[in-house]
């Protein structure tokens, strides 16, 4: 039983070893593995004879057996739509048993992003979604990070670059079969607008940036340039042109374009204005000036003058005489005009003498206590005359004028009135001047006082004087006899008289009709025929002294008793027994010796109390 049992495991070892050889002879296994990542279908290709058809993700087998110790070899036969699957561990040698270790890793199918960068000026940085890429060379690029077919890329500006904008066209959209190389960035350089406002303009002004891109600006308001400026670079803005008639200036003109516009320059207009003047010669007074209608200027010298208030450029002005001076006419040159760029300094204003004459009674007796009056003509044609006076001699301290009517101007040929008064006498005078300021020449009056209607022909003491008779006393012999009179001064008619009378009484006719003359209620031996020296002037034929009061000299030659002119007249000095002195009462008197008995004229003098 034992040996049988020994026996029959030999033989099984035996015949087990036979079956072993054959079966590794025959061997057959199968090819599989696993798929990942797959998004569609795949087929896989053994051999090159068989395919696979895969759709999802998992284990996989081919359904042909290979034979132990042969190739094997799993390829891709086609790729999913959208992906790319890969092979890892496809090719080998077959065991005695199967392959279960093939992986076919499926992934979408990616292609790289990018394009091309010019006029770059610094750096840019652009993005994939989380991809970054920056450069700062113009040129190709392309992002680091591929793009899944079939997804999405938009590639956009990051960072621009300092004084730049980036802008990328093509680059958006769905990756296809291939790569995107077509994304466009074009950099430039950011540019912005110059401007501001201008105000106050009247008319047009030109303004330029940088020396040029002028614009002409015609109303106030908000301005721009046409020219936009490159971020970085400076700005200037400057006045071209002015306007006709004003001064524009610029503020906040100039700086550096930043990442803005300018909008900050200020432009103020205002209207140019220009002293007006010019030159006055001649003035002697005031005068008054005005421009167009106002603006008065008073003037009192002659010299440069300028109008208080200046004149807009472009504006007219117009000088003319408001006010002329009282005793003159000022014309003015270059009086009108239109306001230039500059100054008016030529306008000219002439003044002269508004000259006219005058003529004034020649000549006016002035009673004591009473009054006389003086007319005054203003002869000239064409001018006023000015503030008429009379000029009294210096020691006439008690005579004034009482009224008068000629007042500051007396307008051409006119008359006027000067009214004079005295409580005391004064000798005569003549050549008086009556004045005016703007007269050529003064006319001249000449003025005695009298005393109860008598001429005054010397002032004696405070309260007498000597007076002449107004009438004359007829003609008369001095005497009739040649007896030599004693006593016969040449300076006292009085003393002469009274000594004559008391001598000779009647029978000397001519100091007797004197001496017994009851004019003006006189008492008898109160008139008295003048002595020579009383009659005449100083020197002569009878050497009279200065200082003694003389009919001619203080009444005759000045007009008054001109009914005495160029007659003689006796005078109670005697020249020796047969003669007596007489004046001729000529311009210039001449004393005569004449003989006592010849009939000459008679005029009374005496003093008389006031």
């Amino acid at each position: 039983m034992r040996l049988s049992k020994v026996w029959t495991a030999v033989a099984a070892l035996a015949l087990g070893g036979c079956v072993d050889s054959d079966k590794e002879a025959s061997f057959e296994a199968g090819v599989g593995g696993t798929v990942t990542g797959l998004s569609g279908e795949v087929t896989l290709i053994l051999n090159g004879s068989e395919s696979l058809r895969v759709s999802t993700n998992g284990s996989f087998n081919f359904a042909t057996r290979l034979p132990a110790e042969t190739s094997y070899v799993v390829t891709i036969g086609s790729q999913p739509a959208n992906q790319v699957c890969a092979v890892l561990g496809g090719t080998g040698t077959m065991p005695y048993a199967s392959i279960n270790s093939v992986v076919v890793s499926c992934a979408g199918r990616s292609h790289a992003v990018g394009g091309n960068i010019s006029a770059l000026v610094g750096s840019v940085t652009l993005g994939n979604g989380s991809d970054i890429y920056t450069t700062s060379t113009d040129g190709p690029f392309s992002f680091a990070t591929p793009v899944t077919e079939g997804a999405a890329y938009a590639v956009s500006v990051q960072t621009h670059p300092d004084i730049q904008t980036c802008s990328v066209s093509n680059g958006a959209g769905t990756m296809g079969t291939s790569a995107v190389e077509n994304v466009a960035v074009v950099c430039s350089t950011n540019t912005f607008v110059i401007g501001g406002t201008v105000s106050g303009l009247a008319g047009d002004v030109v303004l330029q940036n940088n020396s040029g891109d002028p614009i002409t600006i015609s109303g106030n308001g908000a301005f721009e340039f046409p020219a936009a400026v490159a971020q970085g670079s400076p700005y200037a803005v400057m006045v071209q042109t002015q306007p006709a008639t004003q001064t524009c200036s610029v503020s906040q003109g100039a700086g550096t374009v930043g990442s803005g516009d300018v909008s900050n320059v200020v432009v103020v207009c205002s209207t140019n204005y220009f002293n007006l003047g010019g030159t006055v010669s001649g003035l002697n007074g005031t005068v008054v000036l005005q421009n167009n209608g106002g603006d008065n200027l008073a003037i009192t010298s002659s010299g440069a003058f300028t109008f208080p208030s200046p004149v807009a450029q472009g504006s007219n002005y117009s000088v003319t005489v408001l006010t002329q001076p009282a005793t003159q006419t000022c014309t003015v040159s270059n009086d009108s005009g239109m306001m230039d760029m500059s100054d008016v300094a030529n306008v000219g204003v002439s003044c002269a003498d508004n000259a006219t004459t005058l003529s004034v009674t020649a000549r006016a007796v002035i009673p004591v206590d009473g009054t006389a009056s003086l007319t005054v003509t203003n002869t000239g044609a064409s001018y006023s005359a000015q503030n008429i006076a009379i000029n009294l001699p210096a020691g006439w301290t008690d005579v004034s004028v009482v009224s008068s009517t000629c007042g500051p101007s007396l307008p051409p040929l006119a008359a006027c009135t000067l009214t004079l008064g005295s409580p005391v006498p004064y000798v005569a005078q003549g050549g008086i001047e009556i004045t005016g300021d703007n007269v050529s020449s003064s006319a001249t009056t000449a003025i005695a006082f009298s005393i109860d209607g008598y001429l005054v022909f010397s002032v004696d003491s405070p309260t007498s004087a000597s007076v002449i008779d107004g009438a004359n006393m007829g003609s008369w012999s001095w005497s009739g006899t040649t007896l030599l009179v004693s006593g016969t001064d040449p300076i006292d008619g009085a003393g002469n008289t009274a000594s004559i009378a008391a001598q000779l009484g009647n029978l000397a006719p001519a100091a007797d009709a004197c001496d017994t003359s009851t004019a003006g209620g006189a008492s008898v031996g109160t008139w008295y025929l003048p002595a020579v020296c009383q009659l005449t002037d100083v020197g002569g034929l009878a050497n009279c002294p200065a200082g003694v009061p003389s009919i001619h000299t203080n009444l005759v030659r000045l007009g008054f008793r001109s009914e005495m002119a160029n007659f003689s007249y006796w005078s109670s000095t005697q020249y020796g027994p047969d003669h007596a002195w007489s004046v001729l009462m000529s311009a210039d008197p001449t004393e005569l010796l004449t003989a006592k008995f010849t009939a000459t004229g008679v005029r009374c003098a005496r003093s008389i109390d006031y």
